[in-house]
């Protein structure tokens, strides 16, 4: 009977990390253009901002690159590359924590890494929601300062077509 137990102990926990991975299939469904919006936390005043945003997302091997504006402010945006490595574990340097499907279908992704936040570099952990489906794409980044038990959301974008 132990055995059994311990057999179906480890099964599960095999499944649950490879559910933990990514491949390039599951960002298929964000490539190409989107308009949306970026909702931020302003270091200063501490207020949340929302301004327009468009974004272009290219496949390429196991890489997804974007490109991201916003309208009416020239000069301002950039580019990103996500890259999948190490057997589609981590992102970059950001680790899958975590992969679910939500209610209306779309895949879910939470990423984590270590870093610095606010204007006064605090020490960080940092969580990327990736929302990924046909019509809609949310990244948001929640930040946890060092010494704290909560996330808080630094920014948001939501995009559409």
């Amino acid at each position: 009977m132990k055995q059994i137990v311990l057999i179906l102990s480890l099964t599960c926990l095999a499944s649950a990390a490879k559910s933990q991975t990514v491949s390039s299939e599951d960002f298929k469904p964000i490539e190409g253009e989107w308009k949306g919006k970026l909702t931020y936390l302003d270091y200063t005043s501490n207020k949340q901002d929302t301004i327009d945003a468009w974004l272009t997302a290219k496949l390429r091997g196991k890489a997804v690159d974007f490109s991201i504006g916003y309208p009416g402010e020239s000069g301002k945006g950039g580019k990103d590359r996500y890259e999948i490595k190490d057997n589609g574990t981590k992102i970059n340097g950001m680790k899958i924590i975590d992969r679910t499907t939500t209610g209306d279908g779309m895949l879910k992704l939470v990423l984590e890494e270590k870093g610095k936040d606010g204007n006064d570099h605090k020490p960080a952990t940092f969580h990327y929601e990736l929302i990924i489906g046909e019509t809609t794409f949310i990244m948001t980044k929640l930040v946890k300062f060092e010494g704290s038990d909560q996330f808080f959301q630094r920014n948001q974008y939501r995009f559409n077509r």
